[in-house]
């Protein structure tokens, strides 16, 4: 049995924003520097509500979404740290990052270098101004909050926290499984995960019960007030009902709460009786690989892995893997999972070769067509390296003498 006392954490900036009277057109991550005097006041105001971690406000302080601002990433984080740390001397800062707002390949057109030196210009800054910890909040595409998370790994010592946003039916808006995000990123190796935004407490709490069957790491429930009035745009619950829907966290391992969208400081007023409590659950037991949509679980049963996106002895594959092309590689993989494989062995290791290069082309491709999760097939550590940054979820490794 694992145990852990409950952290309180803010709401909503964005809503608190708004009612202050946001204009239409200014980024909101720009009044940090421009009225710091209105930041600090909402820091203050959930502070004062029971918040012991508030989050700066920084959800979109990326270079992509400040472009044309007149201000840098450095300047925006550096600010808004700096208004949380002047609104209480014992709440604990939290960089607050979101999806940077461009779709990852396949499915966009951003890549993996792209975003992750977006994330890491953000990081750098944010650990350099002081900040205690960072939360990635919002995201529904489990390849790009996997490339922060690395970024905050790899350029930072940052503590990190990570959530996910999900429709009614478990998944993200862009199919993201909640097993699968629990699998992926407990295995980055971060200090909390789970779900904030899109929905309420309760559908949430559901999402939370699947994703405990495969993480041991305390959980996140960050929910909206509900989902607002297609009418008026105004969230329906009070903070009263938004309170109700937390009833079980504690029989769940959910250590973090707090609110997101439609949520104020009486929201969090009334989660503070929760403050301190325990929070108990079993550790998981449960042990494989998944996709973003997929997971394959290492229950005791058999689970096939196609290997023939593999040039050994395929002279027609081996050729075309040098003159770079992976349409091959894409057709085996269909064929593979139409025949019954669960997951997909990749090896793209031919004489003369780029083979790093060519495994990140096919991975990407294979990612693309099949929902499978890969197994990554090479005896050369930057060939492997690469094959699991870009894979999808959380990968097997097949080498020797790597």
């Amino acid at each position: 049995m694992i145990e852990k006392q409950i952290t309180i954490l803010d709401g909503a900036m964005g809503t608190m924003l708004q009612t202050s009277g946001l204009k239409l057109g200014v980024r909101p991550e720009t009044l940090s520097i421009t009225n710091p005097e209105l930041i600090k006041n909402i820091h203050r105001m959930y502070i004062d509500a029971g918040s012991e971690m508030i989050l700066t406000n920084t959800f979109c302080a990326n270079a992509h979404k400040l472009a044309g601002t007149g201000y840098t990433v450095e300047e925006v984080v550096k600010a808004s740290i700096r208004n949380a740390r002047k609104a209480s001397e014992n709440a604990r800062v939290l960089l607050d990052i979101g999806p940077i707002g461009e779709l990852m390949a396949p499915v966009g057109t951003m890549h993996f270098e792209t975003a992750y030196n977006l994330f890491k210009e953000i990081l750098i800054a944010g650990e350099q101004a002081g900040a205690d910890g960072v939360l990635f909040e919002t995201f529904s595409d489990l390849a790009e909050i996997r490339v922060g998370i690395l970024a905050a790994k790899e350029c930072t010592s940052l503590p990190i926290f990570a959530t996910m946003t999900f429709e009614e039916n478990g998944r993200t808006f862009l199919g993201c499984d909640a097993g699968a995000a629990a699998m992926t990123l407990g295995g980055l190796g971060i200090e909390a995960l789970g779900v904030n935004c899109s929905i309420g407490p309760e559908a949430c709490l559901r999402i939370l019960k699947e994703m405990r069957k495969y993480t041991d790491l305390p959980l996140i429930l960050k929910p909206n007030a509900g989902l607002p009035d297609p009418q008026t745009g105004e969230y329906r619950m009070t903070p009263e009902s938004f309170v109700r829907e937390f009833d079980g966290i504690c029989d769940l391992g959910v250590a973090y709460i707090g609110g997101c969208c439609g949520t104020s400081p009486a929201f969090i007023k009334g989660l503070s009786k929760y403050r301190g409590q325990v929070t108990r659950w079993e550790a998981s037991s449960i042990m494989g690989i998944c996709s973003a949509s997929r997971c394959v679980l290492f229950d005791g049963d058999i689970h096939p892995i196609g290997e023939r996106i593999n040039p050994t002895g395929k002279k027609a594959f081996a050729t075309s893997l040098l003159e770079g092309d992976s349409t091959e590689a894409e057709r085996r993989a269909v064929i593979q999972e139409e025949a019954g494989a669960e997951i997909l062995d990749i090896n793209v290791g031919v004489p003369g070769i780029d083979e790093a290069a060519m495994m990140k082309k096919v991975v990407l491709a294979v990612s693309g067509i099949s929902a499978l999760p890969l197994q990554i097939d090479s005896s050369s550590p930057e060939a492997l390296e690469i094959g699991l940054r870009m894979a999808p979820g959380k990968s097997l490794i097949n080498s020797v003498n790597a």
